[in-house]
C-alpha cells in the first residue's frame, strides 16, 4: 500500500486518523508511522496501521466453509499429520508434530523427552481438518487457546504441492525482489507472505498437481541462481531456507515443516499476511490467493532447463552420493561456453581480488559458484538422521561488496581455466631471507609428502596423529629459507611448534622481536 503523508485515513473501526510521518529504524530498517487522531499523538508499525485502514474495492463475499475449502486446495501437504506449537521460555514459538499420544503412557517422551517422533510405535497423529485450519485462520481454538499450526509439505512418496522459500536475513527485501522479478520474467508468479515476525518473507509456488520434490526443488535452485545476476550478492543461505529442505525422506521420517499463513493473532498485527511485490499488504487476502496461479510440471522442467542452460555454473557436483565419503567437491564443467576469452586482471594477495566492473553479471554468478561447494557434514548428519539445524548444505567462500569480488587464493588455477587470459598481479609479502638448516631426517612418507608440497605455490597436508607434519613443515622452511607466518589456535600447540621447530632447526639469524600482547617488546618493561 502506498501511504500519503498529509492524509486521511479510515479505520476498520471507524476512526479517522491523519498521516503525520513515516519513519524507519535505523538497525532493522523496519517502517513505523506517527498518526494524529484526534488531538492525540501515535506510533505505530507500518504493517499494523496498513492492516487496520478499510479497503474500499470490492470484494467476493466467500462464506468461512469456500474460505476453508480454498486455502486448503493451495496449502497442501500431508493430510495424516500436523504441527501444532507452544511458546518457550524465550519466547521463541516452538512446531513439533500433534500426536494425541504425546507425553501420555506408552509414549516414549515420557520417560525420554528427546525421544524422537519418528521412531515411536505408538504413534497417533493428528490428521489436518476444516476446524484445524479455521481455529488457524481465527487465531484460537474454541476453548480460547492460541492456534499456531503448520504442514509437512512432503508426502511419502516424495512428492510435494508447493515449494516455500523462506527470506529471514538483513536484507531480505533486496533478496526477494530479485526473486520476483527473476519469476516474473519466467511468467512463474509467487504468493508472497510476510513472516510471522514481520520481519522476512515466505515466497509460496503452487503446483497443479503432487510433483516429485527434486524437480521442485531444482526449479528453486535454478530461480535463486538466475537471480544473482540482479542481486549477486544473493546468499547462498537460502538455498537452506527451501521448504521442503531435501529430495528424499529418511525412512520414517516426516520431512521439515513450514508455519502456516493467515494466522489470525498475526494478522491483527499485520504480520502473516500476503503483500504485493512492493512490500504493501494486499486487502483481498482470498481474491489474491484464488488469482495464484499452479504451475505445471512441464513449465517447472522448462525454466529450469533455460536457466541451467544460460548459467551452466556446474563448478561443484551438483547431485551428492549416498556414500558421503565420495562426495566431490569440485566438479569443473567442461562446457566451451564457459570459457571466457576477456582479459581480466586479479590482485593476489590473501585472497584473489577482482573488480565488479571488469565483470559482467553472468561472470559474477559463474566466479560465486566456483568458490562454492558441498558440505560434507550435512550429508553426514542428514545420513545419520541427526539434526541439520545450524548446518549450512553448501558453504560459499566467495566475498562481495559494492567494488569487489574476493575469491579463495587456492582457486587461482580453476580461475585461469576460466579466463585463460587472466593476469596476475602480486601484492604479496615477500618475507626476508633467513639463515637456517635443517637438522634431522624424514621418513619415506614424510620425504614424499615433501616432494608433493614442493610442486606447488600452496597445499594442504593432511595427515594423521604422529605422522610429523610439523617436522614436514620445519624442512619446507630450511629449503625456502624464507620469514615464515605459522598460525595456530592456541597458545599450547603454539608452545609444541616453537620447541619442534627449535629442535629441527638451526637458524643462525638474530631472534626476530617479539611483542606482548599490549605491543611491548618482551622482557622490557619500559
Amino acid at each position: 500500500m502506498v501511504l500519503q503523508i498529509g492524509k486521511n485515513y479510515t479505520m476498520k473501526n471507524g476512526n479517522e486518523v491523519h498521516l503525520l510521518r513515516i519513519y524507519q529504524d535505523f538497525f532493522s530498517e523496519e517502517e513505523f508511522v506517527v498518526i494524529k487522531q484526534a488531538e492525540q499523538v501515535f506510533i505505530a508499525r507500518r504493517f499494523e496501521f496498513e492492516a487496520h485502514i478499510t479497503d474500499g474495492s470490492k470484494r467476493v463475499k466467500r462464506s468461512n466453509q469456500e474460505k476453508i475449502h480454498l486455502y486448503r486446495s493451495y496449502f497442501r501437504g500431508r493430510d495424516t499429520m500436523v504441527a501444532t506449537s507452544f511458546t518457550n521460555s524465550e519466547g521463541k514459538r516452538i512446531y513439533y508434530p500433534w500426536c494425541l499420544s504425546r507425553k501420555k503412557y506408552p509414549c516414549p517422551k515420557v520417560k525420554k523427552s528427546t525421544f524422537p517422533c519418528m521412531n515411536c510405535k505408538v504413534q497417533k497423529f493428528q490428521s489436518i481438518t476444516d476446524k484445524i485450519i479455521w481455529n488457524h485462520l481465527r487465531g484460537v481454538d474454541q476453548e480460547g487457546r492460541e492456534s499456531f499450526y503448520g504442514i509437512y509439505p512432503m508426502m511419502d512418496d516424495n512428492r510435494v504441492y508447493v515449494l516455500a522459500i523462506d527470506f529471514d536475513k538483513k536484507d531480505w527485501r533486496q533478496s526477494v525482489k530479485a526473486m520476483v522479478n527473476s519469476a516474473e520474467y519466467f511468467e512463474v508468479t509467487p504468493l508472497l507472505e510476510i513472516s510471522q515476525s514481520g520481519n522476512g518473507c515466505h515466497m509460496w509456488f503452487f503446483f497443479e498437481e503432487a510433483l516429485e520434490a527434486r524437480i521442485a526443488r531444482n526449479f528453486g535452485k535454478a530461480l535463486l541462481k538466475y537471480s544473482m545476476l540482479e542481486n549477486p550478492e544473493l546468499s547462498f543461505d537460502s538455498y537452506d531456507r527451501m521448504f521442503p529442505n531435501q529430495n528424499e525422506l529418511s525412512v520414517g521420517g516426516f520431512g521439515n515443516l513450514i508455519a502456516l499463513p493467515l494466522q489470525g493473532s498475526r494478522v491483527k498485527k499485520g504480520c502473516s499476511r500476503f503483500i504485493d511485490k512492493k512490500f504493501n499488504l494486499i486487502e483481498d487476502v482470498w481474491g489474491a490467493l484464488e488469482k495464484t496461479p499452479k504451475l505445471s510440471m512441464s513449465v517447472l522442467k522448462k525454466v529450469t532447463a533455460i536457466i541451467e542452460k544460460k548459467l551452466p555454473v556446474k563448478y561443484y557436483e551438483s547431485s551428492t552420493s549416498d556414500l558421503v565419503e565420495e562426495l566431490c567437491l569440485f566438479k569443473l564443467s567442461e562446457q566451451e561456453n564457459l570459457i571466457f576469452e576477456k582479459p581480466l586482471r586479479i590482485i593476489v594477495t590473501s585472497h584473489l581480488s577482482i573488480q565488479k566492473a571488469d565483470l559482467t553479471s553472468e561472470e559474477i554468478v559463474q566466479l560465486k559458484f566456483l568458490a562454492t561447494f558441498h558440505n560434507k557434514a550435512f550429508y553426514t548428519a542428514q545420513r545419520k538422521r541427526l539434526s541439520t539445524k545450524d548446518i549450512p548444505r553448501v558453504i560459499s567462500l566467495v566475498e562481495i561488496d559494492k567494488e569487489t569480488i574476493r575469491l579463495p587464493r587456492g582457486l587461482k588455477d580453476k580461475v585461469k581455466q576460466v579466463f585463460p587470459n587472466v593476469e596476475f598481479s602480486y601484492e604479496c609479502e615477500e618475507g626476508k631471507i633467513i639463515d637456517v638448516q635443517f637438522v634431522g631426517d624424514l621418513y619415506p612418507k614424510q620425504q614424499q609428502a615433501l616432494h608433493a608440497l614442493e610442486e606447488k605455490d600452496m597445499g594442504i597436508l593432511c595427515a594423521g596423529t604422529g605422522f610429523g607434519k610439523t617436522i614436514v613443515a620445519a624442512k619446507l622452511i630450511a629449503d625456502k629459507k624464507v620469514s615464515t607466518l605459522i598460525l595456530v589456535h592456541n597458545t599450547n600447540l603454539a608452545g609444541q611448534w616453537k620447541s619442534q621447530l627449535e629442535h629441527f632447526l638451526k637458524i643462525n639469524d638474530e631472534p626476530f622481536v617479539e611483542l606482548t600482547e599490549k605491543g611491548r617488546k618482551k622482557g622490557n618493561l619500559k
